[in-house]
């Protein structure tokens, strides 16, 4: 090499490592003439060698400079080495490359012969589940809840459209969301993510764990997060009118014995509930307004609560019973429970009119024996049935009757004390009504 000519290693480039593409990479070496003069490797060789180590291994690499030439005050870009970078599994905080390429000395001046570079890959997210109840302030049982996890991109490349996976874990079952974080996600920030709503499980408490997705982390272990949830079991809620029964037309101006049914889900020992009906015309006008109070209400299981005064079928084709508790516990979804009644104002009268007509048992409350009569305008199969408060058939008979009135014998010495409904089918028109039975 001439006098005053001199060749110095400028830097060290992976031009096309890019997130969870680290395989085949090209090293390569930028050298720099800083004088005006070229220099010719066929003349003047020289030798590049490259050193590459992590914690556990070191490859050194050497390659030859014998042909071609570099100009003056230009630089030249050698491809060293291609390399291998690891592809997962890494520890936490990724692996550190340090990376030193130097020349043979071919000129007088050495301080520039040398450049060393470090080089961390470390692509990392991880999430947090953020808890939305603790063991004081509990979440109410069956209410929808939504769930927010924290999503942070703690490595050194941008990601994209991150999968996230949020399961709901109880008593054995898994009810599994599924979302993305969509875009772009830069290195060294956070994101929060909603999921859709789900129930709360009829647990005490139930698990929750989020797991986010990426093929290359370099530490997996904060991909995946957990965090407990409590839930208030201690609940009382309206669950049925147990009467008036199912599809019953009530008569207008009948006093009928409201009687709903209430589930407690808890030992939980509730002294005094206050309850209360309304009995709501179809123009929203409140004719009746009922209430009491649910008193020892200990053990877990059902109640049937009667009102009194009984209430009064008021004068409408349609009405609406609303019943509804004094809140006493979190959840109060199922506090209120709101019925649609139609009265024999429009639809058995009318019935009537046409001349079928089921009248009531006698004697009631019944014994034994019962006599109920009927009339039918014309001849035909005719279907009468008994049921109990709970809507199960317990008898039931067809007959052919002429047109005309008629009347039929039934043994309610079978049934136990209570409340029970018989109904009359003719022509695709029922009639349903009340039988009480003491023995």
């Amino acid at each position: 090499m001439s006098k005053g000519q001199n060749l110095a290693v400028d830097t060290i480039l992976i031009p096309s490592l890019s997130l969870c593409d680290f395989q085949n990479k090209d090293v390569q070496v930028v050298l720099h003439n800083t004088t005006a003069q070229s220099i010719d490797f066929s003349i003047t060789p020289t030798l590049i060698n490259l050193e590459v180590w992590d914690s556990a291994n070191m490859q050194t690499v050497q390659h030859p400079l014998t042909t071609g030439l570099i100009a003056g005050n230009s630089y030249d870009t050698i491809t060293v080495l291609k390399m291998n970078f690891p592809g997962g599994n890494m520890v936490q905080g990724g692996t550190t490359y340090s990376i030193r390429a130097w020349i043979d000395k071919i000129d007088g001046s050495q301080g520039d012969d040398t450049t060393h570079r470090i080089m961390v890959i470390n692509p990392d997210i991880s999430i947090e589940v953020i808890p939305i109840s603790d063991s004081i302030n509990r979440l109410p049982r069956i209410a929808n809840v939504h769930q927010v996890v924290i999503i942070s991109n703690k490595g050194n490349f941008d990601v994209w459209d991150i999968p996230v996976y949020l399961d709901i874990n109880h008593s054995g079952t898994t009810i599994r969301l599924a979302d993305t974080l969509l875009g772009k996600f830069p290195a060294g920030t956070y994101r929060y993510l909603t999921f859709m709503s789900y129930p709360v499980p009829d647990n005490s408490t139930y698990t929750v764990c989020g797991r986010a997705e990426l093929a290359c982390d370099a530490y997996s272990a904060d991909n995946y997060n957990c965090a407990t949830e409590y839930v208030d079991l201690d609940d009382i809620g309206v669950t049925a009118l147990v009467n008036p029964f199912g599809s019953d037309f009530g008569t207008v101006g009948e006093e009928i014995d409201l009687t709903v049914q209430l589930t407690k889900y808890s030992n939980k020992s509730y002294p005094s509930v206050g309850i209360h009906a309304q009995i709501i015309e179809d123009n929203g006008t409140l004719t009746q307004n009922l209430t009491g109070t649910i008193t020892n209400f200990v053990a877990q299981g059902t109640r049937n609560y009667i009102f009194t005064p009984p209430y009064i079928v008021p004068d409408v084709m349609e009405y609406t019973i609303k019943i509804f508790i004094d809140s006493v516990d979190k959840n109060q979804s199922n506090d209120t429970l709101v019925k649609r009644r139609m009265t024999t104002c429009c639809s058995v009268t009318d019935i009537s009119g046409a001349g079928f007509v089921l009248g009531q048992n006698s004697p009631n409350p019944a014994k034994e024996n019962t006599r109920i009569a009927y009339a039918i305008p014309s001849g035909g199969e005719v279907m009468f049935c008994v049921y109990n408060i709970a809507g199960q058939t317990l008898y039931a008979k067809t007959v052919e009757a002429e047109a005309g009135n008629h009347s039929l014998e039934f043994d309610a010495g079978t049934l136990a004390s209570g409340i029970y409904y018989y109904s009359m089918k003719f022509k695709g028109q029922q009639i349903v009504k009340k039988m009480n039975v003491q023995k």
